[in-house]
């Protein structure tokens, strides 16, 4: 039989009353241990995920199918596009519609400091911050499920013509960034090179008389010379070489001739 709305009203000033006191919303005579929620019924709603995710069951409706990748339906998917496009217009957190966004994100600044603490512990513990229970690629911070799906989503903007960082500006002309994060990634760079780290990776020293550290100048060479046994630009992959050169057109159109010059490679 469902409740009245007298009934309703009781149930909500319990629970309101037990959260204001740090206590669980459904049992509140037991301490909240996060989330409004005490450990018991933390372990409940983990175990009802778990189930509702094998079965591709929409968390939120249990009636409905999830969305392929998904763990919400379309309906859900919708709603909560919606509020995060509102919210991020009107500059407030995407997750606590009160609270003002920090400067330059799209989420307060508890939501961003409680995210960096928990990338960082999932990072030290070698799992995926997208899926904490799936183990990161060796020697990255994700898994291969999202590695594709970046993979994916990069290439689709590439071709759109839009910045791979914010997808509804278009890129700077010939790159794949926009005008901003060109200027934030060299600021950054030359933010790096002053303290003597790499341009790249900012907590790395240098190599003596380079702006790189050893695992760039690694990755730089490996894979100068396998796009010289494949006779493409060093610069652009998928262009091929002038005769006689490591470079494409564009490449020696750009470049002092004097300082293009055929390289021999170890």
């Amino acid at each position: 039989m469902p409740l009245s709305e007298h009934a309703k009203s009781m149930r909500r000033a319990r629970y309101n009353k037990a959260v204001a006191a740090g206590m669980c919303g459904k049992h509140p005579h037991v301490p909240a241990v996060r989330r409004k929620l005490c450990q018991t019924c933390i372990d409940a709603r983990d175990r009802l995920t778990a189930k509702r995710k094998k079965e591709g069951i929409c968390l939120r409706h249990p009636k409905a199918l999830a969305v392929p990748g998904h763990v919400l339906c379309a309906e859900c998917l919708a709603l909560q596009k919606g509020r995060y496009d509102e919210r991020k217009i009107t500059g407030m957190c995407v997750r606590h519609p009160n609270v003002p966004a920090a400067t330059g994100l799209v989420y307060c600044q508890e939501c961003a400091d409680t995210s960096k603490n928990r990338q960082a512990e999932l990072k030290d513990a070698g799992m995926c911050p997208g899926h904490p229970d799936v183990p990161a690629v060796p020697g990255l911070t994700i898994c291969q499920t999202c590695i594709d799906r970046a993979i994916v989503r990069r290439n689709d903007l590439k071709e759109a013509g839009m910045c791979t960082t914010h997808p509804h500006v278009p890129a700077a002309p010939g790159r794949t960034l926009c005008r901003e994060c060109l200027d934030r990634t060299t600021k950054k760079g030359h933010d790096a090179i002053a303290r003597g780290m790499c341009r790249w990776h900012h907590d790395t020293p240098v190599l003596p008389g380079l702006t790189i550290c050893q695992v760039c100048h690694d990755n730089q060479r490996t894979w100068e010379t396998e796009q010289a046994d494949k006779g493409m630009c060093r610069s652009h992959k998928n262009r091929p070489v002038v005769p006689g050169t490591l470079h494409c057109q564009e490449c020696l159109d750009r470049s002092n001739p004097k300082e293009v010059q055929d390289v021999e490679y170890a």
